[in-house]
């Protein structure tokens, strides 16, 4: 797995003073050596439990999301519309091979925003859950200090809005809608952290069915157009290698 273990005892402080981080993040083993402008998390909804034997012991693993991130972002075992979408999403092309998929990965950090496993997919966090998760948003990026969080889903921004107005991070923009991709209003935010960086948020659709990749691609690159120029600019490195 091509993944950078140096934030996990801050990652574990968390898990033992909050209780509330309960999978370590995905961190490429690229992430803590790029310019700070280039530092891209990545945010997804929650993991979701299945009918299959062992299901919830796999669940309290807290290496799981570093697992699913090696088996179906990179490795690509079992296909996954989520994974898939998301390299579309970011770099706006087609199907990658392996060694562009370890390139995109490596360079990224992601976590999962709820922290619960939720009993299937059709049920949706509560209230509570999202309150928890904003709370837990806040002491992953004093970790990473991304400079861009891309939310894979719009369900995180109304109670964000609540949270990041409770901590001590200050909003530059507040949450708030952009023009219509589809039938969906994707979000923008950008806040300032205590010592002075400023972090964009961007919330697209959930990446899964009925995703329009390069439709989302285009908000991305219009919000943030450096970050998405390097990505882009890594992978056709690549192909003329």
């Amino acid at each position: 797995m091509t993944m950078d273990e140096s934030y996990d005892q801050e990652f574990k402080q968390l898990k033992e003073l909050k209780k509330k981080l309960t999978w370590l993040p995905w961190v490429g083993e690229h992430y803590s050596v790029l310019p700070a402008e280039n530092r891209v998390l990545l945010i997804g909804e929650s993991h979701y439990l299945t009918d299959s034997a062992g299901s919830k012991a796999e669940h309290e693993k807290d290496n799981l999301t570093r697992r699913i991130v090696g088996s179906k972002g990179i490795d690509q075992k079992g296909r996954s519309n989520f994974y898939i979408n998301t390299q579309k999403l970011m770099l706006g092309n087609g199907t990658l091979q392996k060694r562009e998929r370890y390139i995109f990965w490596s360079r990224l950090a992601f976590y999962n925003f709820i922290q619960t496993p939720m009993d299937s997919l059709k049920h949706r966090p509560t209230e509570e859950h999202m309150l928890i998760a904003s709370d837990n948003f806040i002491d992953v990026i004093k970790v990473l200090k991304p400079s861009v969080c891309v939310f894979l889903g719009l369900g995180a921004a109304e109670k964000l809005n609540e949270v990041i107005h409770n901590s001590a991070y200050k909003f530059e923009r507040e949450i708030g809608g952009a023009k219509k991709v589809g039938k969906n209003t994707p979000r923008i935010g950008r806040i300032i952290a205590p010592d002075g960086q400023v972090i964009k948020l961007l919330f697209v659709k959930h990446p899964s069915s009925y995703f329009s990749p390069g439709s989302w691609n285009l908000f991305l690159t219009k919000n943030a157009p450096s970050q998405m120029k390097w990505f882009k600019s890594l992978i056709n490195i690549n192909k003329a290698a």
